[in-house]
């Protein structure tokens, strides 16, 4: 099998596009200016895929930042902005290499480093700049995707396990964070589910779900009437899940390498991998580590298997965080039974002091603008008002992005393409849909168990080589994950892939993917005027990105690579 691998930019075989500055002179950019290259599996592909930048380096605010950070009530920005662990600068060999700075990653390199193993963390950018560092940070008794209907498909045996691996979750990070002693703002909270309307079907749906949760032996679940006043944004009926947890994701992320680092592992950021073949991992600075075992914690698998690509689907999500009065919201965590649902949790003492934080308005990734809802933000406010009337401003508004497996759980385990990748032996941490702050603990003590010799229990529930339960339900999550991939290919060579106008027709500070010549090309205008064009072919497996209005960055349908509007990768091949 071909290694996984990435190839450099002197060996891009893409043509240049020509760039109209303000100046007017077109200029070609040097190779400093082009993309990096994320990881592929198969190298005859290196030529044809790379998503390269044709403009000159924009100047831009944080410009030495890793992309993709946000200014969000984590203060991403601000806390992972700049390295504070080196890059891997020597050849060195590892019992094990954890690919990925987020709470997986680290969360599997400490139980490991505590077994006594001697483990790399190789992070492309900073600790918690992906997703991690995105997370409203709600550690859930309840799964969001319902015990319901994981019963249905696995059984309660199964929906217990699910159950009893989010109680594991939540005292992980209790315990962790008690004996190293991180400040990371830990709080046990209630958790609370309610219906999003008055149809009857919605009550129903709560009921089945409560005795769902007591078939799967949630501790204390209980139907409760919350009263309706403003501080629980008017519900009175709803599920009570006792023993949730609020916390901050980036304190707890950046406790945890500091942790590992203290107990001889080593944590290295700016080291982006280029190379993943047997037993070395090399980065793109030419460094590798010799190792027998390789953890891709990096939120999506970074290889061409479409057998595995095709289990999860990628989609959006956006966070509002809005400035409370002292005493304005009452604590815990609230989720309504909408599709997309909205979830809320109260932040105390941030930067901008206390705020209600919404999440919600999901959505595939990769969609054609025509389809993106432009006010999603906007959207998202005004429901938090209608709910949370005393509301203030608008604190920060950001998006993320989490990936929905087919059949609702988790991929932690081995790659089940393991018995290809030639001595070496390698495990993925994938599919949290959305709840990946339960899932990296989760993930940490599936796989660390793995590692180490021996099986868990929640190593079968959640094994990537499972096999679907089939159902309804999945059946069509597979067939929409085909679909959305078969779309992303028609767009290369369909001129509905892009949109019917030129760089010169785009206003200021927007984008679209347009056709120049033969090409798909994605172009942006800043809010200067200044024109920055991009090949629109997604380097991971070919498919045509699209414009996301609501965050500015371009989005590939077929895998959820993100891109942001200057070209720099940043959302899941890292």
């Amino acid at each position: 099998m071909n290694p996984v691998t990435a190839s450099s930019t002197a060996s891009l075989g893409l043509p240049v596009l020509p760039v109209r500055c303000r100046s007017g002179i077109s200029r070609s950019p040097d190779s400093s200016q082009l993309l990096s290259r994320p990881l592929v599996h198969d190298a005859r592909h290196h030529a044809a895929q790379n998503f390269r930048v044709t403009a000159s380096a924009p100047t831009v605010p944080f410009a030495g930042s890793p992309p993709g950070l946000d200014t969000n009530v984590w203060d991403q920005l601000k806390n992972t902005s700049a390295p504070t662990y080196p890059r891997l600068a020597t050849n060195t060999s590892a019992d094990v290499v954890v690919i990925g700075g987020g709470i997986a990653g680290l969360s599997i390199a400490y139980d490991l480093v505590r077994a006594g193993k001697k483990v790399v963390v190789l992070e492309a950018a900073t600790i918690s700049s992906g997703q991690t560092g995105k997370s409203t940070a709600q550690l859930m008794m309840w799964n969001d995707n319902y015990y319901y209907k994981i019963e249905e498909e696995g059984g309660v045996a199964t929906s217990s396990k699910v159950a009893d691996g989010h109680r594991f979750a939540i005292e992980t990070i209790k315990r962790v964070s008690e004996a190293e002693k991180i400040d990371c703002d830990f709080e046990y909270v209630d958790g609370y589910l309610y219906p999003a309307d008055e149809r009857p079907s919605s009550y129903q749906k709560l009921e089945r779900e409560l005795q769902a949760c007591r078939r799967a032996g949630v501790s204390g679940v209980e139907r409760v009437d919350l009263g309706g006043d403003s501080d629980v944004g008017g519900i009175r009926t709803a599920i009570k899940f006792p023993r949730c947890a609020n916390f901050d994701p980036l304190k707890y992320s950046q406790g945890l390498a500091e942790a590992i680092s203290k107990r001889g592992g080593a944590v290295f950021e700016s080291s982006r991998v280029k190379r993943a073949e047997g037993r070395r991992v090399t980065t793109a600075a030419g460094q590798s580590v010799e190792t027998p075992v390789i953890v891709f914690a990096t939120h999506s698998p970074l290889h061409r298997n479409l057998t595995l690509h095709s289990r999860q689907s990628a989609e959006k999500l956006y966070c509002v965080a809005l400035k409370m009065p002292e005493g304005g919201m009452a604590d815990g965590q609230f989720w309504d039974t909408e599709d997309p649902y909205h979830s809320v949790r109260f932040v105390k003492g941030t930067s901008k002091g206390d705020c209600l934080l919404v999440r919600g308005k999901n959505h595939v990734a990769g969609i054609k603008p025509e389809e993106v809802d432009r006010n999603t933000y906007r959207n998202l406010e005004q429901w938090a008002r209608r709910r949370w009337p005393q509301a203030g401003e608008v604190a920060w508004e950001w998006g993320g992005q989490l990936y929905e497996p087919i059949d609702k759980l988790a991929l932690y385990g081995q790659d089940p393409f393991n018995g290809f990748q030639l001595d070496g032996t390698y495990y993925i941490a994938t599919g949290d849909s959305g709840q990946g702050t339960v899932g990296g603990p989760l993930a940490g003590k599936i796989i660390s168990d793995q590692i180490l010799g021996y099986d868990g229990p929640w190593s079968e529930v959640f094994a990537p080589a499972r096999l679907p339960a089939l159902s309804k339900d999945t059946a069509a999550s597979l067939g929409q994950v085909l679909s959305d991939v078969t779309a992303g290919y028609v767009d290369l060579v369909s001129p509905a892939g892009a949109q019917p106008l030129g760089a010169d027709d785009l206003a200021r500070d927007s984008g679209a993917v347009i056709q120049q010549g033969l090409l798909k090309v994605a172009a942006y205008v800043d809010e200067d005027g200044v024109q920055h064009k991009h090949s629109a072919i997604c380097p991971h497996l070919g498919c045509v990105v699209q414009w996301n209005p609501i965050d500015r960055s371009f989005n590939c349908p077929c895998h959820g690579a993100g891109f942001d509007r200057y070209g720099k990768l940043h959302d899941v091949i890292r």
